[in-house]
């Protein structure tokens, strides 16, 4: 009786499987803006930072949106239901720098907590973001160019940015931790 029923879990394990590598291949459908809207509302967004550095100079890029529009901030976004990892970081690094990073590349920092006044799709609702920061350093051949997200880049050194008023304070934490200086507490 014992074999029926491991084998059954087995093939329910490997249909699993299955579907997993399924929902993984296939994109999700893009939501409305009336449901992302309402999540929002209701819960944190998960995100990558992408910390990316040449020559120990950040590339930082001039928000054109909501939330932090107007400030200087390192580029990244929303990771996507289903989306691995190593998936989101090739995405977002092809939509925002025109370039696909390799996950071999990064260092992962800790997770920070990143709190808005307002939204990409209203400016009365708050954003609350978990934000894994990956650095990644680019090679000397890997060029760069803004998206829609950002008006322009600039290369700056982490005392630079420091000195510089638009740079965001969630932007300005990367740059300490580059540093080696004390960080305040995340969404303060």
């Amino acid at each position: 009786m014992a074999r029926p029923l491991r084998r059954s879990v087995h093939s329910g394990l490997a249909s699993l499987r299955a579907k997993r590598n399924t929902f993984a291949m296939t994109a999700p459908a893009r939501l409305s803006d009336t449901v992302f809207a309402s999540i929002v509302r209701h819960t944190p967004l998960v995100a990558l930072d992408l910390v990316v550095t040449r020559d120990q100079r950040f590339l930082l890029g001039e928000r054109c949106n909501r939330p932090a529009q107007g400030s200087w901030f390192v580029p990244g976004g929303r990771i996507r239901k289903e989306e691995r990892l190593t998936d989101a970081l090739g995405r977002l690094s092809r939509e925002e720098l025109g370039l696909t990073l390799p996950w071999s590349r990064v260092e992962q920092w800790p997770v920070e907590e990143h709190l808005y006044p307002d939204s990409m799709l209203d400016p009365t609702c708050s954003t609350h973001y978990l934000v894994i920061p990956l650095r990644i350093q680019l090679l000397a051949h890997e060029a760069v160019h803004p998206d829609a997200q950002h008006t322009r880049f600039h290369w700056l050194t982490a005392e630079e940015g420091l000195a510089e008023p638009r740079v965001h304070e969630n932007t300005r934490r990367y740059l300490l931790r580059d540093l080696g200086r004390p960080l305040p507490l995340s969404g303060a």
